[in-house]
């Protein structure tokens, strides 16, 4: 048996045909990302970048990830109850260089500066404030408080 035959094995046309071909595809799938970033509401183009990130492939897009942050950069393009879009906004606005608070997160702090503890059931929020806890500056107590509490 052919180690390169079986239920995994995937053979491609290397001609220069179907490079060609397969080129064209990528083509035409990065203009559906790109029309899909200048269509979608706020919070799904956050999760687009997000996805696109963490599947390795902003870098195809980033003049349309930097117009989306940049057209969302101080204002409220998200839902400020929702702490997974809180989040969300919070990190990638902070990994793309952007300036931004970690006073947003007050809303979902108690009077004695802890976080709320119905949030625990947020698994995917708790998830993301985890992750923009480790982008605080020195001295930025409520991302150390996140950080500690999730």
């Amino acid at each position: 048996m052919d180690p390169f035959d079986g239920p995994f094995a995937h053979r491609t046309d290397r001609t220069p045909h179907g490079h060609d071909k397969d080129m064209k595809r990528v083509g035409e799938l990065k203009e559906i990302v790109k029309r899909i970033f200048r269509v979608f509401e706020p919070l799904l183009k956050l999760k687009l970048t997000d996805d696109l990130r963490r599947l390795g492939l902003a870098y195809h897009f980033k003049e349309e990830i930097r117009g989306a942050l940049t057209d969302m950069e101080g204002n409220v393009a998200y839902d400020k109850d929702d702490l997974y879009a809180t989040a969300l906004y919070f990190r990638l606005l902070r990994q793309y260089g952007f300036t931004v608070s970690q006073d947003i997160f007050y809303g979902f702090m108690e009077d004695n500066h802890n976080f709320k503890g119905s949030l625990r059931n947020d698994i995917r929020g708790l998830l993301n404030l985890y992750e923009a806890s480790h982008l605080a500056f020195e001295g930025e107590q409520i991302l150390d408080v996140a950080r500690a509490f999730t």
